[in-house]
């Protein structure tokens, strides 16, 4: 043995050894000990040093049928070097390994097992796959890290007060990758049991970062026409509701007031005939685009059936100013008719109804609307 017999690690009656500066030694008893179990403690040891603050850990022996209890000491020796003793208590496991290591190392999921104090004792090639850490960055860490400023201690604390009371939990939970990629996953974790005391956690993360990307994709839809990606009916309703009830909060304000402009194309159906439907939709995409660079941020352009559309506008500080209005949609519309490939001149009627003068709801106001847009309709073409 080296000078570090100094320790006297020899004279320790358990499996004992000593990591200094990324050397294992070890008395006889660890000598003992097959070499794959002899090197995992020297790794425990090491991610010790570099990443734990606990000084023992319940664990299990690879390849055997033994759990035990490792006990770290940190001995600084110079500035520069550090020493790792560790002493291994053995006592005979009450059932097999907890966790099927053939089905652990080649799941398809990111799995990871915790000791009772919640540290990192192992991780799958899955986990390291999907979130980039490297397994000895991480062993004997809280994986607290993977959550670091996204706000979910709230969830992960509730999920561990379910998984101690009633042996398992599952919820979604967003994870933040070694790269800095946040992703969602689905939490599965269960206790992991010997004689009704829980000795650890295995945790499976299901990335279902694409399943919200698809939910939120039906929730858009759902509120938006599916050609044009306006709000659709059903968000013009609900704006539409939100403004009266802002108004009516505010009933000393003289401008109470504001306007809805419902728009009909005149020639669509020619369109659509002459160049086909395909043709057609790219003529709406153009209107419905020019509609919305015409308004401002907080007024609401939407498409409620084929060729309508209406305007939601909201409180003027001044009278609506139609020749300005007519004006920019006139060149927007030119605008993105071109771009689109849409050689045609696009015309159109509309109706304006202002609450609460020509009503106050949305129907009434959009029947009022409507029919004004059917008198400019029967007009001569100038």
């Amino acid at each position: 043995m080296t000078k570090d017999n100094e320790l006297k690690i020899d004279e320790i009656p358990l499996p004992c050894g000593l990591v200094r500066d990324g050397t294992l030694f070890k008395n006889a008893l660890l000598a003992s000990f097959p070499s794959e179990t002899q090197n995992h403690f020297g790794e425990l040891a090491s991610n010790f040093l570099r990443n734990s603050k606990i000084l023992n850990k319940i664990i299990d022996f690879k390849n055997e049928s033994l759990q035990g209890k490792i006990y770290f000491n940190q001995i600084k020796d110079t500035d520069k070097s550090q020493t790792v003793v560790f002493c291994v208590h053995v006592f005979e496991s009450l059932q097999d390994a907890p966790i099927d290591n053939i089905v652990f190392d080649h799941s398809g999921e990111a799995m990871m097992l915790t000791d009772k104090d919640d540290d990192i004792v192992k991780v799958n090639t899955s986990f390291n796959t999907v979130f980039g850490y490297s397994e000895s960055d991480i062993l004997m860490k809280n994986p607290s890290f993977l959550r670091d400023g996204l706000n979910q201690d709230a969830i992960i604390k509730k999920g561990f007060n379910k998984v101690n009371n009633k042996g398992h939990w599952s919820g979604e939970v967003a994870v933040r990758k070694a790269s800095g990629e946040i992703i969602h996953t689905w939490h599965s974790t269960s206790a992991i049991k010997r004689n009704d005391t829980i000795q650890g956690y295995i945790t499976i993360f299901s990335d279902i970062s694409t399943h919200i990307d698809e939910i939120e994709k039906v929730r858009f839809l759902a509120y938006h026409d599916y050609l044009t990606a306006l709000p659709n009916r059903m968000l013009l309703e609900d704006r539409f509701e939100q403004l009266k009830r802002q108004l009516n909060r505010n009933k000393h304000n003289q401008q109470n007031t504001f306007n809805i402009l419902f728009f009909d194309l005149n020639n669509f159906k020619s369109i659509n005939d002459t160049y086909g439907h395909a043709f057609g939709d790219k003529t709406l995409i153009s209107f419905a685009k020019a509609l919305h660079e015409s308004i401002r941020e907080e007024d609401t352009a939407s498409r409620i059936s084929g060729d309508e559309f209406v305007l939601l506008l909201e409180q003027q500080e001044q009278s609506f100013d139609s020749d300005d209005f007519f004006k920019r949609l006139g060149e927007n519309l030119l605008f993105q008719l071109e771009k689109n490939g849409c050689p045609v001149e696009l015309d159109y009627s509309y109706g304006l109804a202002k609450y609460p003068d020509d009503g106050d709801t949305l129907k009434s106001l959009l029947h009022v609307a409507d029919n004004r847009m059917y008198e400019m309709k029967k007009q001569p073409k100038q």
